[in-house]
């Protein structure tokens, strides 16, 4: 009994310096919101790494070697929330926002039932069963090569193409990606085709030079290439958990356009007209060496 009383005054201390904790970070979002309305007046970045290292040096120094680290990972993990919020308040400055607002604000179109499309295979390849399952009558354009696919595409030769981006047993088709980027083009489907009884599939994506975004998509897919540096992806990861996002995959692959450095790349489910949502994005890219969002659109199971 003394030990069950013992612990319940240990809550109550702990339950009172939660609520001096709530009031003090209710405090300190408010001059968060102060700071990037400066930064958004001045034109001032919203990341600040010196600052951030003046504040966990002094983290370190007030709590010491038996604490510094914990306090220095909450510290970390407060630096993301804050900046997170800042993104919310200056988002609307930036060219990625920008882009997708004006797609997002576009009268709503229905997915097109029929369409020209290039893709690499013959009338039984599963890439022709992808074309199949995206349009109802697809007009398909068979091209000689991957690539072919993605010069038709850009130039415009045929408004869409389909190609494959993952394999249920291989993996991921990393190339594909290289290829997104070098054309810019975007995804605006995609759709998984069965290959065999025992549940085994091959992803194909629907790519085209106008980013569009239809109703109901709730998949997108970025990549990006952060600082090699302990903490660095879960910096990111710990975004995603701050507004509920769902990762529903992440790879990481080594870049051939760039020495020694790895790209990862996301998808995640959730609702693009959230401007949590879209903030975070901003926000991503804001702290990326490199970054590229691919689309956001529907997958077809």
């Amino acid at each position: 009994m003394a030990d069950e009383l013992n612990k319940g005054s240990l809550r109550q201390k702990i339950d009172e310096v939660d609520r001096q904790i709530f009031d003090l970070l209710k405090t300190r979002m408010g001059i968060v919101r102060g700071v990037a309305e400066v930064k958004k007046a001045q034109g001032l970045p919203t990341n600040d790494r010196k600052r951030e290292r003046e504040i966990l040096t002094r983290v370190t120094d007030s709590l010491g070697d038996d604490l510094g680290e914990y306090g220095r990972a909450i510290y970390r993990t407060m630096f993301d929330v804050s900046k997170l919020y800042e993104a919310q308040l200056v988002c609307d400055e930036y060219p990625l926002y920008q882009n997708i607002q004006k797609m997002i604000g576009q009268k709503p179109q229905p997915f097109p039932r029929c369409a020209t499309v290039a893709l690499l295979g013959g009338e039984n390849s599963f890439a022709t069963a992808a074309a199949e399952r995206l349009f109802e009558v697809p007009n398909i354009m068979q091209m000689q090569n991957g690539e072919g696919i993605f010069k038709a595409v850009s130039q415009g030769l045929c408004k869409y193409g389909i190609v494959q981006i993952e394999d249920s047993t291989e993996g991921t088709a990393g190339k594909t990606y290289d290829q997104l980027s070098a054309y810019g083009l975007s995804i605006i489907r995609s759709v998984r085709v069965k290959i065999d009884e025992r549940g085994n599939y091959n992803r194909f994506i629907c790519i085209s030079k106008e980013g569009m975004i239809y109703p109901g998509a709730d998949r997108t897919t970025v990549m990006m290439v952060i600082q090699n540096k302990p903490g660095s992806l879960f910096s990111v990861l710990s975004k995603f958990n701050v507004i509920g996002a769902n990762l529903i995959r992440l790879e990481s692959r080594p870049l051939e356009s760039r020495d020694f450095e790895i790209g990862f790349y996301f998808d995640i489910e959730a609702s693009i007209y959230d401007n949590k949502f879209t903030s975070l994005l901003c926000e991503l890219q804001d702290m990326s060496e490199e970054f590229h969002y691919y689309g956001t659109y529907t997958e077809i199971i």
